[in-house]
């Protein structure tokens, strides 16, 4: 029977998703990630990941300073590797269609493959966005390479490019199924770096509290003196703060927004 139209407003279908996604993180070295192992500690991303072949998006930077122990990685084995721009020279419209016609040409799909993305927080805001958007989304595996990176940007599928001169104005948000925390990448950071990635902590833990702060500033000195344990307990204790703003608002609406404190001040620093 046709639909007529009438004066008063009809609600003709309503559909409701199903889909749900999970984003897992674990801590692992490289040179010790195999499937077997993220199959124990991240099933629901080994679920998607099992029987895909990675393309590997990595940041020239971080290309040359590991691309040895990226190339002996058994679960890097074999991998097809495109070579993004440093830093915020990647986040470009030209550089997400550059990768995109790359691995169209070499006939990547979404049941086939996922992105492995290594680098920096402009790194993996940029191949967040392009796995989001080729063939509707190919699933994405994280491996922070900077402290910031570990505290902020892998976590939240929070994607974007700078577009017009504005920061992140094309974007999207697109889970990763998984983020791998290798500490060893800390061994080739700066001062300069360490602090940048504790600033954001600070801001965490900040939103948190009290006892967060005060458990985070017994750690810091430690941080900047390399201490791995007392780094790795500052990035769980900032994602563990992250994951509740994000686990209740994760299209950035409402709560996820206090994330943004001091984002724009910086920003604007930036610019100038």
């Amino acid at each position: 029977m046709p639909l007529k139209a009438s004066g008063k407003s009809a609600n003709v279908l309503s559909v409701t998703s199903t889909i749900t996604k999970t984003q897992e993180v674990i801590a692992s070295p490289l040179s010790k990630l195999t499937m077997k192992v993220i199959e124990a500690a991240a099933p629901n991303a080994a679920k998607v990941l099992g029987g895909r072949v990675p393309v590997l998006l990595i940041d020239k930077r971080v290309h040359s300073l590991w691309a040895e122990a990226v190339n002996a990685a058994p679960f890097l084995a074999d991998t097809q590797q495109l070579l993004l721009p440093i830093g915020e020279a990647s986040k470009t419209l030209p550089t997400v269609e550059t990768t995109l016609r790359s691995l169209a040409r070499m006939g990547a799909t979404r049941n086939d493959n996922y992105i492995a993305a290594i680098g920096g927080g402009s790194l993996l805001d940029t191949a967040g966005f392009i796995a989001s958007v080729f063939h509707r989304g190919l699933p994405i595996v994280h491996f922070p390479t900077t402290l910031l990176a570990m505290m902020d940007a892998t976590l939240g599928g929070k994607n974007g490019v700078n577009f017009l001169g504005n920061k992140n104005q094309v974007g999207s948000f697109y889970l990763p199924s998984l983020t791998v925390l290798d500490f060893a990448f800390m061994d080739t950071l700066g001062e300069e770096h360490l602090r940048n990635g504790l600033i954001e902590a600070v801001k965490m833990a900040f939103l948190a509290g009290p006892k967060e702060l005060d458990a985070l500033a017994g750690n810091i000195p430690k941080v900047l003196d390399g201490d791995k344990e007392a780094t790795e307990k500052s990035v769980q204790q900032a994602l563990r703060i992250k994951s509740s703003y994000i686990s209740d608002d994760m299209y950035d609406h409402g709560k996820r927004q206090h994330l943004n404190f001091g984002h724009p001040a910086g920003h604007s620093i930036e610019a100038n």
